[in-house]
């Protein structure tokens, strides 16, 4: 969203908005139809991190409490970032750098996700498939026109 600001496209933050919590919300919508629990939980102990520290276990007191126990798949850390920076692509093409750092970013996310045992591999791969499929809804549902007129006089 910064970025955005920074490179005065600020009317685009809604097209990214929309794509994003479209990602989200695609996953969030599967959790009742694959009920899961993460591999932290399943399998406590087992191939758990090396480094442990303050914030980590801060975190999973976090979650003991407050996180989602319905269903972790699909991960949707993992469809959030890859429709983000899809949107980001999309709005920022001239942009190469920028933007591949974004899916570089979205790939750590996956990664993290299943090194943090916060979800499967498979719960990663689907986010990965969910977040593309976001995009690619939110490509028909934001026309380039509507694209280009977001776009267009959007320093203010």
């Amino acid at each position: 969203m910064v970025m955005l600001y920074v490179y005065r496209r600020s009317r685009g933050a809604e097209v990214l908005l929309f794509i994003y919590l479209l990602g989200l919300f695609l996953s969030y919508a599967q959790f009742p139809f694959w009920p899961s629990e993460p591999p932290r939980i399943v399998f406590p102990g087992e191939d758990a991190p090396s480094v442990d520290t303050v914030v980590r276990r801060f975190n999973h007191w976090i979650l003991g409490g407050y996180g989602i126990h319905t269903s972790v798949f699909p991960s949707a850390h993992v469809s959030g970032a890859v429709a983000a920076a899809f949107a980001m692509k999309r709005l920022l093409a001239e942009r190469v750098r920028l933007y591949r750092g974004v899916f570089v970013y979205a790939a750590l996310v996956a990664v993290a996700t299943v090194y943090g045992r916060y979800h499967y591999a498979v719960d990663a791969a689907a986010g990965v498939i969910v977040g593309v499929a976001a995009a690619a809804a939110g490509k028909l549902l934001l026309p380039a026109e509507s694209l280009k007129n977001s776009l267009s006089n959007s320093g203010s």
